[in-house]
C-alpha cells in the first residue's frame, strides 16, 4: 500500500486525500490549526452567529470533484442564491442582476434601453467562451512542447473545441483574454452601474484593477452567475463531507500536528518531521500549501535547481483581501429596498470608484471608500444564526497589510456601508475583522494571498505555479503541489487537489 501525507487540511488538501484514500492508499493528513478547513472554516462570531473565515460561496465547486467524491451523500448541498448580484444606490433603486437573463434585463432597461438590448447577446458571448474555457480550467493544462501521444489528444481536443467555437467567437475570445474587465465592459455597455457591478467578481483576491490588463480573464474565470451558490451549513458543510470521505475510505486526519520539514535524499521524497519531533515515512507528499511555503520553507532548496528557485521567488501574491463578519440583531435596511439581498450585495458604484480603491493600495493605504463585496448568507440558511438573526460577511477591497491601516479598516468599512444601511451599527451585536496580516499568520497564507499566488495572465494556465511545473509535479520526485497555486488557481473550485491526487496516482 503506497503511504502518502497530505500536508494542510483545506479544500484542497482534503480533496487530494479523499482521492486518495478512495483508491486505497495509506492517506494522513496532517494540520496544524486545531481544526480543518483553511479559508472555509467556520467560526461563531457571538453565541449562535457562524460565519466562514473566507469566502461564503462556492458555486465554482467542481461538479466532477462533487459527484466522483458523492459529497452529497455525505450532507453537502448547495442553495442557488438570487438575484445573483445587487448593486444598491444611497439615492437611487439600485440594480439586481437575476440568474434570469430576461428578467435580468428588464431590470436594466430602467437605467439604459441600449444596455438592456445588450445584455442577452453579452451573456450568450460570456457562455460560449467559458463553455470552451471549463475544460481547459477542470482538467490539468496542456504542456506547450508535446511529449507524448496523450499530449498529442489533449492538444487535438483543444483544438476542436476551439473551432467549434466558430469564427466570430474565436475572434472574440483571443481579443477578450488580455483586456482590461473595464475595455471589455466598455465596448457593451454605457450605465456605470451596469459596469461596476459586472467587474466586480474579476477583482476578488487579487492586487489588479478594472483598468489593469487580464481582469477580463478573471471576469471570466468567475462566472458570476455560476458562482452564487451557498453551502447550506456554511463552507464548513464542504468541508465536513470530504473529512467524511476520507475517514470512510480509511485515511487518518491529525489536527494541531505542524510539519517543519520536508524530507528528501538525492531528489526523491522520504517523509516529513513535525514541530513535535515525529518522523514520519511517506513515499508521496501532497503539499495543499504555497509554492513559496512548500517549497522554499518545508523542503529543501538545495535538492531544487537553481533556476527552478528563482522563478519561485519571482510569483507574486500581494494579498489584498480583508473580511468583517457581522453578527446583527436584525436584517440590515438598505436605502435601495431590502428585497434584493439575497445574493451578493455589491458596493462599488462605477469603474472609476473601483479603480481608486485598487490605487490606495498601490501606495500602502486603505481606500477612504473600499470596494466591498456583502453576503447576508442566513437569508437562505437561516441556521447560521439564530431566530430572527443574521450574519454578515464583508469582503474588503484593497486592503494592504500593514499595521496602520488594520486598525482602521472596520470602522471605514463601517462607513461605507451606512451610506446605504443606515443604521446598520446599532445592529451590530459582535463583529469579527480577518486581515491579511491575519490569514498569513493563522493560515499559513504566504502575504495573505487567498489564491497562494495573484491571479494574472502571466501566472495562470500552463505558467502556474511556474513555467514548466504546471502539472503539479516538482523536481523532488514524489512531492506533489496540490493547492490553488496550481492550474486553475484560486477559488472554491477543489480542482487542484482533485488533479493533484490524479497526478499522483498515475506515477505510481
Amino acid at each position: 500500500m503506497t503511504k502518502a501525507i497530505v500536508v494542510g487540511a483545506g479544500l484542497n488538501g482534503l480533496t487530494a486525500a479523499a482521492y486518495l484514500a478512495k483508491a486505497g492508499w495509506d492517506v494522513t493528513v496532517l494540520e496544524k490549526r486545531g481544526s480543518v478547513g483553511g479559508l472555509l472554516d467556520m467560526v461563531e462570531i457571538a453565541p449562535g452567529y457562524r460565519a466562514s473565515v473566507g469566502p461564503d460561496l462556492a458555486g465554482l465547486l467542481s461538479t466532477s470533484v462533487v459527484d466522483e467524491l458523492q459529497l452529497s451523500h455525505h450532507g453537502l448541498e448547495l442553495l442557488p442564491l438570487d438575484p445573483v448580484a445587487f448593486a444598491p444606490e444611497s439615492d437611487g433603486p439600485g440594480l439586481a442582476l437575476w440568474r434570469d437573463t430576461d428578467k435580468a434585463a428588464a431590470e436594466i432597461r430602467r437605467l439604459s434601453s441600449k444596455d438592456a438590448e445588450a445584455y442577452p447577446r453579452f451573456r450568450r458571448l460570456v457562455d460560449d467562451i467559458t463553455g470552451f474555457l471549463e475544460p481547459l480550467l477542470t482538467n490539468p493544462p496542456p504542456t506547450p512542447d508535446v511529449r507524448s501521444a496523450a499530449d498529442i489528444i489533449e492538444m487535438l481536443k483543444l483544438g476542436l473545441g476551439f473551432k467549434k467555437l466558430g469564427t466570430a467567437t474565436m475572434h472574440e475570445l483571443m481579443r477578450v483574454l488580455p483586456m482590461s474587465i473595464s475595455d471589455f465592459l466598455d465596448e457593451w455597455f454605457e450605465n456605470d452601474l451596469l459596469k461596476g457591478l459586472l467587474a466586480g467578481p474579476a477583482l476578488e483576491g487579487v492586487c489588479l484593477g478594472p483598468r489593469s490588463q487580464g481582469t477580463a480573464a478573471l471576469f471570466l474565470y468567475q462566472r458570476m452567475e455560476r458562482r452564487a451558490r451557498l453551502p447550506k451549513g456554511g463552507t464548513g458543510a464542504i468541508i465536513k463531507a470530504l473529512a467524511a470521505v476520507v475517514k470512510t475510505a480509511g485515511g487518518t486526519i491529525r489536527t494541531g500536528c505542524a510539519v517543519s520539514r520536508i524530507r528528501s535524499a538525492d531528489g526523491t521524497v522520504q517523509g516529513v518531521e513535525t514541530e513535535d519531533g515525529e518522523t514520519l515515512d511517506a513515499s508521496v507528499i501532497v503539499s495543499g500549501l504555497s509554492p513559496q511555503r512548500t517549497l522554499l520553507e518545508l523542503a529543501d532548496p538545495a535538492e531544487l535547481p537553481p533556476t527552478f528557485v528563482g522563478e519561485l521567488d519571482n510569483i507574486r501574491y500581494r494579498g489584498v483581501t480583508a473580511k468583517l463578519n457581522l453578527a446583527l440583531s436584525e436584517l440590515p435596511t438598505f436605502s435601495s429596498g431590502s428585497g434584493k439581498l439575497g445574493g451578493v450585495v455589491h458596493i462599488g458604484p462605477d469603474l472609476d470608484y473601483l479603480e481608486r480603491a485598487y490605487d490606495a493600495v498601490k501606495y500602502g493605504t486603505d481606500s477612504e471608500h473600499p470596494f466591498l463585496q456583502v453576503v447576508i448568507p442566513s437569508l437562505a440558511d437561516p441556521s447560521l444564526a439564530p431566530d430572527g438573526k443574521h450574519v454578515m460577511s464583508v469582503l474588503v477591497q484593497f486592503a494592504p497589510s500593514n499595521a496602520a491601516a488594520d486598525e482602521h479598516r472596520a470602522a471605514r468599512v463601517l462607513d461605507t456601508l451606512e451610506t446605504y444601511a443606515p443604521g446598520l451599527r446599532g445592529a451590530i451585536v459582535a463583529q469579527q475583522m480577518w486581515a491579511p496580516a491575519d490569514y498569513e499568520r493563522e493560515l499559513g497564507l504566504t502575504e495573505g494571498c487567498w489564491h497562494h499566488g495573484e491571479m494574472a495572465l502571466d501566472q495562470m494556465f500552463f505558467m502556474r505555479p511556474v513555467p514548466g511545473w504546471a502539472q503539479y509535479g516538482t523536481p523532488i520526485e514524489g512531492l506533489i503541489l496540490g493547492g490553488p497555486g496550481c492550474h486553475p488557481g484560486g477559488g472554491t473550485t477543489a480542482i487542484p487537489g482533485a488533479n493533484a491526487a490524479k497526478a499522483a496516482l498515475a506515477q505510481r
